[in-house]
């Protein structure tokens, strides 16, 4: 069954591409040969590795994210994530989770001075110890606005869990749909350095976790940036025993 599911899934996301590919050039005239070459030079890729460690009572678990960003014009963002679990108390069990392949639309809506991005995925099991017993679904929003050296975002996710997923967030396996919100404020100390303070709330049937803590931010050059950031439990209620904190750092290279 999961490998149909993958199956189908390939040939949607192929599909989608390539009706986007030619409606985008139905829609304009047929660019000149100097016009071809902007685009193509214009194309960008994102490479990011991030990790991050969740300190429990019981132990840690670690989280190592793949993702690789590109924009199918303008507007349209395709993202792949491909996750990475340990988790001590499974004895030091490694093993992958979800696929994870999400479309963002950027500035959807505008207004007074805000915009807000939608965005949608679906996260395919690949058969690792850390896999969905199927396929889960995910959408949402993120409202964001910039004052000056201030950047502002609100983030809500909702994913729809058929059976199990894992969520390290929670410390295993939940087999509720989860509800998440993120909201992040970043001071622009300069033009490579920022300063940010984020609030993380998770909820699922019967357990929730909200987070509160600092991360900074730095672009060491024009296509590589550096992340790191430490989140202390305010307030959980958790199956498995309590979470302390959560640490995260990555690397960002553009293309």
């Amino acid at each position: 069954m999961k490998n149909l599911v993958k199956t189908v899934l390939v040939g949607f996301v192929a599909l989608f591409a390539n009706t986007f590919a030619v409606a985008q050039e139905v829609e304009a005239a047929k660019p000149q040969r100097g016009q071809r070459q902007d685009r193509v030079d214009s194309f960008k890729m994102n490479l990011t590795e991030q990790f991050s460690i969740y300190s429990f009572d019981s132990g840690t678990i670690t989280q190592w994210d793949t993702k690789l960003d590109f924009k199918l014009d303008n507007d349209v963002k395709v993202d792949i994530v491909l996750p990475v679990f340990n988790d001590e108390s499974q004895a030091n069990s490694t093993g992958v989770g979800d696929v994870n392949v999400n479309l963002t639309y950027d500035n959807a809506v505008e207004f007074l001075g805000f915009s807000v991005d939608i965005f949608g995925g679906v996260g395919v099991p690949l058969d690792g110890d850390y896999s969905s017993s199927d396929c889960t679904f995910s959408g949402g929003a993120a409202l964001s606005a910039t004052w000056e050296a201030l950047d502002f975002t609100q983030s809500v996710k909702y994913t729809l869990v058929n059976d199990y997923t894992y969520m390290p967030v929670f410390g295993g396996f939940v087999e509720d749909n989860v509800f998440a919100l993120e909201s992040t404020l970043k001071y622009n100390v300069s033009d490579k350095f920022g300063i940010c303070g984020n609030i993380d709330q998770f909820y699922t049937d019967g357990q929730n976790v909200i987070t509160v803590g600092p991360s900074v931010s730095y672009n060491f050059a024009h296509n590589i940036s550096f992340n790191a950031g430490v989140a202390f439990a305010v307030t959980e209620d958790l199956d498995v025993e309590d979470m302390d904190t959560v640490t995260t750092f990555g690397l960002g290279f553009k293309f």
